[in-house]
């Protein structure tokens, strides 16, 4: 498959020579260069390329509130290639698969671009798999049973970043919501960015949540009402005032099981 790249360096001569080096790796395709940081924003957002490689200090804002200013959820892979060394922590606590220095040798970078080539693979893989259980999500369980003998439901969750890892208990989750290859874990008065397809982590909670929706789990007792709404469409108001989509076929269980709670 095609890898597609985005080029993205102040300096004409190091980026026409970034961009020949990327284009001359097989399987690769530079379909944008940047000379600055509001323009890298924009054309990452036009093209949604695969990979960024992305100088840090550029006219605008660096390369580090490039990525800051696309999301964690929606930044492509990315390998930060700059002089100065200074920005590492930032880089990987933006989730960056590498951080080149320069001088760097033709070797350095392809290794980088391998293993960026290799995570778009797998990612292709596992969004192909996302998408046949979206299409089948009407037949998946919407209960989610108690642990297998010899298994735990687990008592929190860890979010790690380069400097931390926070705990969050999963009692305090209201409700759980797709966003792309993570979830966000919403907690009362905030959402938290947890690295985690939510049909994976379906499969580790108990039957204290329910998936109501392909792209949601709630916490049955966070549910207050069911509305209904002139479409015959249901949403689960819950005790923070959010609201959740509940999918039609789901709506008499979800009935069941709000009574027996």
């Amino acid at each position: 498959m095609s890898v597609t790249a985005i080029v993205v360096d102040d300096e004409p001569l190091a980026r026409a020579g970034l961009q020949a080096l990327v284009e001359s790796t097989p399987d690769y395709r530079v379909i944008a260069t940047c000379a600055d940081g509001p323009s890298a924003v924009a054309a990452i957002l036009q093209h949604a390329p695969d990979v960024v490689l992305l100088d840090v200090q550029m006219p605008g804002f660096d390369g580090v509130d490039v990525a800051r200013r696309i999301g964690a959820a929606t930044m492509p892979y990315l390998i930060f290639v700059t002089a100065f060394d200074a920005f590492t922590i930032e880089a990987f606590e933006l989730h960056a698969l590498d951080y080149i220095l320069k001088p760097y040798t033709d070797e350095r970078l392809r290794a980088a671009l391998a293993h960026a080539a290799d995570s778009v693979r797998r990612r292709a893989l596992a969004d192909m798999g996302e998408r046949v259980a979206a299409a089948l999500g009407e037949l998946a369980p919407a209960h989610l049973p108690e642990p297998a003998d010899g298994e735990r439901s687990p008592r929190r969750l860890a979010l790690r970043s380069a400097r931390s890892v926070k705990y969050v208990d999963v009692d305090e989750i209201l409700w759980i919501e797709a966003d792309s290859y993570y979830v966000r874990l919403h907690v009362p008065g905030k959402s938290l960015l947890y690295r985690e397809a939510l049909h994976s982590l379906a499969r580790r909670l108990d039957g204290r949540f329910m998936r109501v929706h392909r792209s949601a789990i709630v916490r049955i007792d966070a549910i207050v009402e069911l509305r209904r709404d002139d479409d015959n469409d249901v949403t689960a108001l819950l005790r923070d005032g959010s609201r959740v989509p509940v999918s039609r076929s789901r709506v008499a269980m979800l009935e069941e099981r709000l009574i027996a709670r």
